[in-house]
């Protein structure tokens, strides 16, 4: 299972990422812009998609894959298990 620690490798290996806190947890940003972010539970990250086509089509994949994932109209929190 991923953890904080593995999440926090993969975003800061992307090109211009850095770390910043958001609302108290880790977040990751390039050029100041959140992409992600931990959420409160640590089996979770926030991750930011630009277009509504791209919220939608993860946000259906999330449902056909896993009954464990939760979704929002804005973002897509899926859990690391």
């Amino acid at each position: 299972m991923s953890n904080e620690d593995d999440v926090r490798q993969i975003a800061l290996s992307l090109p211009e990422t850095t770390e910043k806190s958001s609302y108290g947890t880790p977040g990751f940003r390039v050029k100041d812009r959140l992409f992600a972010r931990m959420w409160d539970d640590p089996d979770v990250l926030v991750v930011w998609r630009p277009a509504i086509e791209e919220k939608e089509a993860l946000i259906e994949s999330g449902r056909r894959s896993s009954s464990r994932r939760r979704t929002t109209t804005t973002t897509r929190r899926c859990s690391f298990g």
